[in-house]
């Protein structure tokens, strides 16, 4: 049996230049905020892995204060291990900002290769990290060919758009992931997606955590993580959402008409 978090899109850095600098810097320290309420929602269940299923940063080369603060966070919370996916804003590139994190705690793991990531005693992540802006191809393939022994708990990390809503994605970038053939396909008991800022569930064992930090007006249902439970390869996960965020973007739509009271109405 295995319990983990599963979130994504963490976005640390993100300017909110549309905002005054007050605001803009407040929204961005709620994302720093936002691991520690990870955090914590996993020690008061305990809960020993997250994992952050691409985008940790909104940059490829973000401030040094806001990776600093990041690892600080994380580095704190000895009990929980944190496993971090590269994505489309910060692919590993040679020479990036992956390779010089430096020497980092046991309890960070960036996922920067394409290759199983023992977690528990039979139990693995099957990682696709982004090594570009635009991958063009569905990066999750390679986990169909990921050899394992049987029995194992497979659980498959990506991050990109998925055929169900590729063209209303966030996502500008070129990676489309067939998840359900690649759960069928690699024996996967969960595939944790990452990209979409809104938390969805695909089917029983695919789904888009969404950002735990809202982050703008138009994704549907941001703002969480998800919590799940696995008791063996093959049963079907337990998944609860969890609200995380701090803001709220609320918008509305309203009928103005020559005769009516602008100011009153806003």
């Amino acid at each position: 049996m295995v319990k983990f978090i599963h979130t994504a899109d963490w976005q640390l850095g993100k300017p909110f230049s549309q905002f005054e600098d007050g605001l803009s810097e407040q929204l961005r320290q709620a994302r720093i905020e936002a691991i520690d309420i990870i955090a914590s929602i996993a020690k008061e269940r305990s809960i020993p892995h997250v994992i952050v299923a691409g985008d940790v940063f909104d940059q490829e080369i973000p401030n040094p204060k806001t990776i600093r603060q990041a690892l600080d966070v994380m580095s704190e919370v000895k009990d929980v291990t944190f496993y971090l996916l590269p994505g489309n804003h910060d692919p590993n590139r040679s020479n990036g900002l992956w390779s010089r994190l430096g020497e980092l705690p046991t309890n960070i793991v960036p996922l920067l290769e394409k290759t199983p990531v023992e977690i528990e005693p039979d139990c693995y992540l099957l990682p696709s990290p982004w090594f570009s802006k635009n991958p063009g191809v569905d990066n999750t393939r390679w986990m169909n060919d990921a050899e394992l022994k049987d029995g194992t708990i497979r659980i498959g990390v990506a991050h990109g758009s998925i055929h169900d809503f590729e063209k209303g994605s966030e996502s500008s970038q070129k990676c489309v992931i067939v998840a359900h053939d690649r759960v069928r396909d690699a024996q996967l008991d969960y595939l944790a997606l990452g990209d979409w800022h809104g938390q969805i569930s695909i089917s029983d064992r695919v789904f888009y955590s969404g950002t735990p930090e809202t982050d703008s007006f138009n994704s549907i249902g941001p703002g969480y993580i998800l919590c799940v439970e696995i008791d063996a390869h093959g049963t079907k996960p337990v998944v609860e959402r969890v609200r995380t965020t701090q803001y709220h973007w609320i918008g509305g739509e309203h009928t103005v008409l020559p005769e009516a009271d602008i100011a009153g109405l806003f």
